[in-house]
């Protein structure tokens, strides 16, 4: 038993869990993104060499944009209204077919591609408001939502709302019917 866990120990060493290509942030701090429809969300995101980072795909996805890698340094977020490219290794970005440096180039940290928080922001139709560094919070305001189909579920039930056509629909999680 006693060689399992060395062997275990020495394995975890020599081959970390993830792949991490950056080294690690200096620190964490709290992100609060006001939506444009309103929407609040707090993620906690990190500070590298100076710079705010979002999470490229978590942001992306929660503004309704379907995310993808095109190849091993390519990472995509889009739909029929928006789309953004960001290259492993460069500061240069895509944004809706025009190029668009982002100050720095992205971060792989623990499984999460991270970009500039001011160019992700931007591309997404919004911008950093403030930044208090007591607190280590950042605000970002007006980010846009590219989809119109929120979805939710509580106490049994899942709900889809469809903004542009005003409906809602709930689901009996347990029985399977639908108003």
């Amino acid at each position: 038993m006693k060689k399992v866990v060395v062997v275990a120990l020495v394995m975890s060493v020599l081959l970390p869990l993830g792949a991490q290509k950056s080294e690690a942030a200096s620190k964490y701090v709290d992100l609060e993104i006001q939506w444009a429809d309103g929407r609040i969300n707090h993620v906690e995101t990190l500070i590298k060499d100076g710079v705010t980072y979002g999470s490229f795909f978590s942001l992306g996805i929660k503004a309704g944009l379907v995310w993808g890698m095109e190849d091993d340094n390519t990472a995509v977020l889009k739909n029929s209204q928006k789309h953004i490219v960001v290259h492993l290794g460069s500061s240069i970005a895509e944004v809706d077919g025009q190029k668009v440096d982002m100050g720095s180039e992205p971060v792989w940290y623990i499984s999460h591609l991270y970009v500039p928080i001011r160019f992700l922001a931007s591309a997404m139709g919004g911008e950093v408001t403030h930044r208090d560094t007591k607190t280590n919070k950042i605000t970002v305001t007006g980010l846009s939502n590219y989809t119109d189909t929120f979805y939710g579920s509580n106490m049994g039930y899942t709900y889809v709302i469809r903004a542009a056509k005003g409906d809602l629909e709930i689901t009996n999680a347990s029985t399977g019917q639908k108003s």
